[in-house]
């Protein structure tokens, strides 16, 4: 449990050190980008997968090339190396922004998780140890603690609102 009573009376003020570490969490946590929407991070996937075989069919265009007669095998293989760079240059350019959102919607997955642990213990829920070690990848940890969580931290003075997957706040009071 995150906070316990020395008298047995009900729930100790929390300490000043573990304030002081769900505030630096909860700093993190807002200093970040703002999440990409379900909408967004779809149409990225959709994007990269688009270039991914785009690329591909560049590089079997490439290949296809037939050497001039009168060119020499060396300087033709540095022409294909040339054009298979450019294209795969090309596409990586286009498709940036793109992985971009999705790697940034995938730290904000694993962020989730994170959160989520960080709730149960400043809950005090005893099954934080027995639905998530902290040992265990988050990924299981995702699978296994997937439910919503709104709990009020009476003394904290705020509240973690968090649905696994999709949308997370705290707020102050």
């Amino acid at each position: 449990m995150a906070m316990k009573s020395n008298d047995g009376g009900g729930p100790a003020a929390p300490s000043p050190a573990f304030v002081d570490t769900v505030a630096k969490i909860m700093r993190l946590y807002r200093s970040l980008p703002s999440r990409p929407s379900i909408d967004e991070v779809e149409a990225a996937v959709a994007v990269v997968k688009s270039i991914q075989n785009e690329e591909q069919a560049k590089l079997e265009e490439i290949s296809k090339h037939q050497r001039p007669p009168d060119v020499p095998e060396e300087l033709f293989a540095l022409l294909q190396q040339v054009r298979r760079t450019v294209a795969v240059h090309q596409c990586r350019e286009h498709s940036r922004e793109a992985a971009r959102l999705v790697e940034l919607d995938e730290m904000f997955e694993m962020l989730g998780g994170l959160i989520q642990r960080a709730s149960l213990l400043v809950s005090g829920d005893s099954q934080v140890e027995k639905s998530a070690g902290f040992d265990d990848p988050v990924a299981k940890i995702a699978k296994e603690t997937g439910f919503q969580i709104s709990r009020l931290v009476g003394s904290l003075g705020f509240r973690f609102h968090f649905l696994w997957g999709r949308k997370f706040c705290v707020e102050f009071d």
